[in-house]
């Protein structure tokens, strides 16, 4: 775990950033918003009683990342884990 503060980016001179492409935006867009189920807590442990631990949450596995794959969605989630 940990805290992530994102301060910003830099491009160097002569760069800049390019406009978004239709190609690369899905037809679909969820947005999943919750706690501990939704970051797909325990969904690498062993069992039910694994605990928390970085090493037992994976979002991609998470309910609303496997839905997204399945609709072929854009997932965006806002989601925290509960100790």
């Amino acid at each position: 775990g940990g805290a992530v503060t994102f301060l910003g980016f830099y491009l160097e001179q002569g760069y800049s950033l390019l406009a978004s492409s239709s190609s690369l935006v899905l037809p679909r867009r969820i947005e999943v918003v919750g706690e501990s189920i939704e970051a797909g807590y325990g969904c690498e442990g062993a069992d039910s009683s694994c605990g928390y631990s970085p090493d037992t949450q994976s979002a991609y596995n998470a309910w609303g990342s496997v839905l997204g794959r399945s609709l072929n969605a854009d997932v965006s989630m806002a989601v925290w884990s509960v100790r």
